[in-house]
């Protein structure tokens, strides 16, 4: 379980989202969707625990997530990053802040032409029964039918996305506002 409360985020000196609270359940999906640029992929960066909020909190099964306590929260998450068209085949991305990031075959096949730019490095590795939360920032569709799993094996699903094939089978969907 996943939850914020009161979060402010503040990037630059300006504030980038409402003040958000929600409790994201064990054997759910929660949807956070939104329009472009209303702050999905931060809020995602929050939960990890690479985005520090201006107010408020965030915890995991009930325990506070801090910069200190971020790395081992971070051992029980399942990343899927938002998936980029791959402009240069040649260019490898930073990956070293990143534990785990769950990539399925499909997302490393040659003829994916949208792919995680993380995948080949992290390619077919599925969670361990020690991993809890999901979080799948605006995931491809194809990719559905495998985050429904994660929560039918009780795991914790948090999915950016506006797309109506997510935000239809959520079930919670918070919507962001820009500011």
């Amino acid at each position: 379980m996943l939850e914020l409360k009161d979060a402010v985020l503040v990037v630059e000196d300006r504030q980038v989202l409402p003040k958000v609270s929600l409790i994201a359940r064990d054997g759910q999906i929660t949807c956070i969707s939104g329009a472009h640029g209303s702050g999905k992929t931060l809020l995602a960066r929050v939960m990890l625990g690479f985005q520090p909020l201006a107010e408020g909190f965030v915890t995991i099964d009930g325990e506070l997530l801090t910069p200190l306590s971020a790395p081992v929260f971070r051992q029980m998450m399942v990343y899927i990053p938002q998936a980029v068209e791959k402009v240069n085949p040649d260019f490898v991305p930073d990956t070293s802040d990143l534990e785990s990031v769950w990539g399925y075959e499909e997302l490393t096949s040659s003829n994916a032409q949208l792919l995680s730019p993380y995948a080949p490095e992290f390619a077919s590795r599925r969670p361990a029964t020690a991993k809890t939360l999901v979080i799948a920032d605006d995931p491809v569709p194809s990719l559905l039918s495998m985050l429904q799993e994660e929560a039918e094996a009780g795991r914790t699903v948090i999915v950016m996305s506006q797309l109506p094939e997510f935000t239809s089978i959520a079930h919670q969907l918070i919507t962001l506002e820009p500011l």
